[in-house]
C-alpha cells in the first residue's frame, strides 16, 4: 500500500452547497481508491458535517480576499493594489508555511491547490521553493485566469516561471 498523501489546498471549501465539496470528496475518494491517504486544508468555518465525513483540517479566513481585491488597500494611493496582492500572498505562504511544513512531506506526496488564483501563485511559489529540490512534493495546480481586470498577466506568468525553476 502506498504511504503517499495527498494534500488538498481548498480556502474556499467551506459549506455542502457548491462545487468545492463535491470536487473535494471526489479527489478523497479516488486517491482512498488507489491506497493513498490524504488531508484537505479547508476554511476555518466549514461546515460540521464535511468535517465529520472528510479528513479536513481547518486553517483559512480569508476567503473573500483570495478572489476579490481588500478594498482597504485599494485606497491607498500608487501602492495600494501592489499591497493588496503582496498581503494575500504572504497570508497564503504563512498558511503553507505552518500547516504544511510541521508535517513529514516526501517526495512521494502530492500537494494539490484545485482553485489557484492569480492572488495565491506567489505565496506558493514562495512556500514551494523554500523546500529544497531533492525533498519537494509533487506539486499540482489548476490555475483560474479570471477576467477581472484587476488581475495582470505579467505577475501571474512571473509567479509561474517561479515555479518552474
Amino acid at each position: 500500500m502506498p504511504s503517499s498523501v495527498l494534500y488538498i489546498i481548498d480556502p474556499f471549501l467551506k459549506t455542502l452547497g457548491g462545487h468545492y465539496y463535491t470536487m473535494d470528496r471526489g479527489y478523497v475518494e479516488g486517491a482512498k481508491r488507489l491506497g493513498h491517504r490524504s488531508l484537505i486544508l479547508a476554511d476555518r468555518r466549514i461546515d460540521a458535517k464535511i468535517a465529520a465525513e472528510l479528513p479536513v483540517e481547518r486553517v483559512f479566513n480569508e476567503q473573500q480576499h483570495l478572489w476579490f481585491p481588500n478594498e482597504r488597500f485599494l485606497r491607498i494611493p500608487r501602492f495600494g493594489k501592489l499591497l493588496d496582492k503582496l498581503s494575500i500572498n504572504l497570508v497564503f505562504f504563512w498558511h503553507l508555511l505552518q500547516k504544511l511544513n510541521r508535517r513529514t512531506i516526501t517526495r512521494d506526496d502530492v500537494v494539490f491547490i484545485p482553485t489557484t488564483t492569480p492572488r495565491l501563485l506567489y505565496g506558493c511559489a514562495w512556500w514551494y521553493r523554500m523546500i529544497p529540490a531533492e525533498k519537494r512534493p509533487r506539486l499540482i495546480l489548476l490555475v483560474h485566469l479570471p477576467s477581472y481586470p484587476y488581475f495582470e498577466s505579467r505577475g501571474t506568468y512571473s509567479a509561474l516561471r517561479m515555479l518552474a525553476t
